[in-house]
């Protein structure tokens, strides 16, 4: 499988690390929901991007973004479906046992919020994980 690129911007280099910003809007052209995500609309998104040789590059310098199709897959499966799985199972568990539906739907929602809390705080965890490459 073929990685998946990105061309960007250095906008900081730091020790150990380089920051690029770019503008995710090719995939999104064709897409119903553009209006409604956060990433469309020619809107910037920094990423942080951790290299052994952060002097190599210097603010303003155009670089490439390259992420495996395995790790993109690995960050959508934990942003995106296991709270969808999370959230499912906590409505059939409060209806199943015989919850209210408005108790349900409370605890549905209310699971969101701490799933991401979680996923924030133990972040350092899930970082070395996705491994994103300049080129």
């Amino acid at each position: 499988m073929e990685n998946i690129t990105r061309c960007g911007i250095v906008t900081a280099v730091n020790p150990g690390s380089v920051t690029v910003t770019f503008i995710r809007n090719e995939a999104c052209s064709g897409c119903a929901a553009k209006n409604a995500c956060g990433l469309s609309g020619g809107q910037p998104l920094s990423v942080e991007v951790k290299t052994d040789t952060p002097q190599n590059y210097r603010t303003g310098q155009n670089v490439t973004l390259e992420i495996s199709v395995e790790n993109a897959l690995t960050a959508a499966l934990w942003a995106y479906v296991l709270p969808l799985f999370l959230m499912l199972s906590v409505l059939a568990a409060f209806l199943t046992f015989g919850g209210s539906e408005t108790a349900a739907a409370t605890a549905t929602l209310a699971v969101l919020p701490l799933y991401y809390a979680l996923l924030y705080l133990f972040r350092r965890h899930f970082k070395p994980r996705i491994k994103i490459k300049l080129r």
